[in-house]
């Protein structure tokens, strides 16, 4: 239907709800017109330390990530789109001048202000706790359709919300970038 009419496709966080990512990729590069200009950008479900190491499940953040990881992958939700997707992207064939960045985005403001890279960095990783807030409070209806206990639910959130709000606790979401070009 939008074959070859579109100079830029541009996908943001979508992987929770895209079943099937390659296919997406194919749709993507169908509507670009030649030498159009397809981004994408995808977070990966872990937090990272502030030597980008996986928290894993040792703090409450963590848990709440793995468990909403859980819950989209019994949806069959590209769970797993972040880890890979500039090899997607160059699989498909038809894109050229692939790519790949990661951008590690602070939850919170925990840099120093010495510098006006860290100033820059705790404004960012302010706006991302409050987004990170809010995604908390937004994934309760999904974790708990998977079937975790409401009671264990509240007291994960709750504790979450906390360590995210913690300026003494450094997190990073990666958020992984690709560009590329169409042939």
């Amino acid at each position: 239907m939008y074959r070859g009419q579109f100079d830029v496709v541009n996908g943001r966080m979508i992987a929770m709800g895209i079943k099937d990512y390659k296919s997406l990729i194919s749709e993507s590069s169908a509507a670009l017109r030649s030498g159009g200009f397809l981004q994408l950008q995808e977070w990966d479900f872990f937090i990272v330390d502030a030597q980008k190491q996986v928290i894993g499940t040792d703090c409450w953040f963590g848990r709440w990530c793995a468990a909403l990881r859980q819950s989209l992958a019994i949806r069959n939700a590209s769970v797993n789109a972040a880890e890979g997707l500039d090899n997607m992207i160059r699989s498909n064939g038809t894109f050229h001048d692939i790519q790949q960045q990661d951008v590690w985005m602070p939850v919170g403001p925990f840099l120093s202000e010495d510098t006006a890279e860290g100033r820059h960095l705790n404004l960012v990783g302010e706006f991302m706790r409050e987004n990170v807030k809010a995604f908390i409070n937004g994934g309760k209806t999904l974790i708990l359709g998977s079937g975790m206990n409401p009671e264990e639910y509240n007291k994960m959130e709750f504790n979450a919300t906390l360590e995210v709000q913690d300026e003494n606790i450094p997190m990073y979401l990666r958020l992984n970038c690709v560009t590329a070009r169409k042939l």
